[in-house]
């Protein structure tokens, strides 16, 4: 299970990283960290809807990933993480 959620970690990570929604993300995130608890039984409360959009495994997934704040934490590392090697490579561009 907990290899299914690194992937899903990343996979977030990285479509936040694609789309340069960085400082957004990581705000909503730090900002919400404190209810990360909550953020775990909103998901399950959404599952019935949320399991055809995202599949029951992802939707469980998710919601283990969301109500715990290591890995929230571990989530807005891998984004930042992502966005300096980003940056760098623009910069080599240059």
């Amino acid at each position: 299970m907990e290899e299914r959620i690194q992937v899903l970690r990343e996979k977030i990570a990285q479509r936040i990283s694609r789309h340069g929604m960085t400082i957004p993300a990581v705000m909503f995130l730090e900002m919400h960290k404190p209810l990360a608890g909550v953020g775990g039984a909103l998901i399950h409360m959404l599952a019935p809807g949320l399991d055809w959009i995202l599949g029951e495994q992802n939707t469980d997934d998710l919601a283990i990933l969301l109500s715990d704040r290591n890995q929230v934490d571990c989530l807005i590392s891998r984004i930042e993480e992502l966005d300096t090697k980003t940056c760098k490579e623009v910069k080599n561009q240059c």
